[in-house]
């Protein structure tokens, strides 16, 4: 049958499209057909073989017609405006492996951990990358192989998991961890895999049922919910044996956790049992900012033992600069080699402000060439409109006096790296209440950091600039 793609998200992996019945179909990642990493595109042609279950009519063997590419096909004119589909996602985890830039070696740590039946413990920065690196081997269990393949790195075998993954939002407690893990698990079952007979597919819909109520249940213990948890994972492989040789479970974003929600007894507790019944095949994946490994060892000595921790890194300028290409490719828009290095120096080093940059850059061009002009006015949009807030509460937690006088000090330098002696000269305060006043700046407030040669300097060079506009220096 023909249809058309009414929406497609890759973060979520599935989509629907409008069939030539006139039906809605559920379309899941898994059924598409093609080379490469598997999307579709919002308006895009595809065949596929209608089917239906319990849950309604879903799209098996689905065949895109035409290119995948993130053209102007799907524009949309408003006025002096074109609306365009955008390839960089600073809202988003990176999904499409096409568009992952670096971290190799940590790639190659965390693929040989989960081969080996390790579990792992992702951490670094705010906006380093940690989700996107994440699903980038979530995806890898799932059987995913262009990552590999790209990054030269060889298995002996392939994954062939299904898996569940739940975002931790603050004051979740350990049952929503649970049910989010094991509502995911049930849901893309049937996604990734064609069950047998509906009646399998039932029964686990009503384990899952009895499962959520015993969760959900009052005054259950870490203990029992461990049990609980493990016994309705093990069902799950139990009945898709044949299809799947393992469960990878995704934890994001722990670190909005509260101090009262013991993760690392569940995840011990979890773990020894299956080890215990002789499931290795069941490995976790865990993710939260810097900090995250040392709050799991206080809370339980052993997660060092049962965890391989990975720290993502910042990216080298050269990395940067290859994922500002990668995003670009087949989008028929390209950009200057100056503009590029800018995004990076702006960028510090993290993914995440090079795709808000490029994000806007992209979105304001309108000759297919990003160059300084387009930057700059991508630059004061994001200062002044999108991020202003941000800005300015951070410039509200900034101390007035000496604090507030280094960091207009330090906006108005037409350097990068500030010393403790061009600050001593330009605001006539003695080098300690100087290195005092600095200290405060990085651990209480975040807006500086040391650099390499005991310089200090904005950690977000965007900051900077939104310090030139409120105290209206010209840069």
């Amino acid at each position: 049958m023909k249809g058309k793609v009414k929406l497609f998200k890759d973060f979520n992996g599935y989509g629907f499209a409008s069939g030539e019945d006139g039906k809605e179909y559920f379309i899941h990642v898994s059924q598409i057909h093609s080379s490469g990493f598997k999307t579709l595109i919002e308006g895009q042609e595809i065949d596929f073989t209608p089917d239906k279950n319990h849950k309604g009519y879903f799209a098996r063997d689905v065949i895109p017609m035409g290119s995948l590419q993130l053209n102007n096909t799907f524009t949309l004119e408003t006025g002096q405006s074109v609306i365009k589909k955008n390839p960089f996602t600073p809202q988003d985890p990176v999904t499409d492996p096409r568009k992952f830039v670096g971290r190799r070696d940590s790639i190659v740590n965390a693929v040989d951990s989960l081969f080996n039946g390790k579990n792992i413990l992702i951490d670094g920065d705010r906006g380093i990358g940690k989700s996107s690196t994440a699903l980038q081997l979530l995806y890898m269990t799932q059987g995913e192989t262009e990552l590999l393949e790209r990054f030269q790195i060889k298995v002996n075998s392939l994954f062939n998991n299904i898996t569940g993954d739940h975002r931790c939002l603050p004051g979740n407690d350990l049952s929503d961890i649970v049910n989010g893990l094991i509502s995911t698990l049930n849901a893309n079952l049937g996604k990734y895999f064609t069950v047998k007979t509906k009646g399998t597919s039932v029964s686990l819909e009503t384990k899952l049922v009895k499962f959520q109520h015993q969760v959900n249940s009052e005054h259950i213990s870490p203990s029992d919910l461990s049990t609980l948890f493990v016994t309705c994972s093990k069902e799950f492989l139990k009945d898709i044996a044949y299809q799947a040789q393992g469960i990878t479970f995704l934890i994001d974003e722990i670190d909005v956790l509260g101090d009262k929600v013991d993760l690392a007894s569940f995840l011990k507790a979890a773990t020894e049992k299956f080890r215990l019944d002789s499931y290795f095949s069941v490995n976790f994946i865990v993710s939260g900012v810097t900090g995250t490994a040392t709050k799991l060892i206080v809370q339980h000595p052993s997660s060092e033992r049962l965890f391989e921790h990975i720290n993502i890194p910042r990216m080298a300028n050269e990395e940067i600069i290859a994922l500002i290409d990668a995003a670009l490719v087949d989008t028929g828009i390209t950009i200057s080699v100056e503009a590029k290095k800018r995004i990076a120096r702006l960028s510090n080093e993290f993914p995440h402000p090079a795709h808000l940059i490029g994000y806007h850059a992209f979105r304001i061009n309108s000759d297919n060439i990003i160059e300084d002009d387009d930057l700059n006015k991508a630059i004061r949009f994001i200062t002044t409109s999108v991020r202003r807030q941000h800005f300015k509460s951070k410039f509200e937690n900034i101390n007035p006096g000496l604090q507030t006088e280094i960091i207009r000090c330090m906006a108005a330098a037409p350097f990068e790296n500030i010393s403790t002696t061009y600050l001593r000269h330009n605001i006539m305060q003695s080098e300690v209440d100087i290195v005092n006043a600095l200290g405060l700046l990085i651990d209480k407030t975040e807006v500086l950091e040391k650099s390499d040669k005991e310089q200090y300097r904005f950690r977000d060079p965007l900051f900077k600039i939104y310090l030139g506009l409120l105290f209206r220096i010209n840069l």
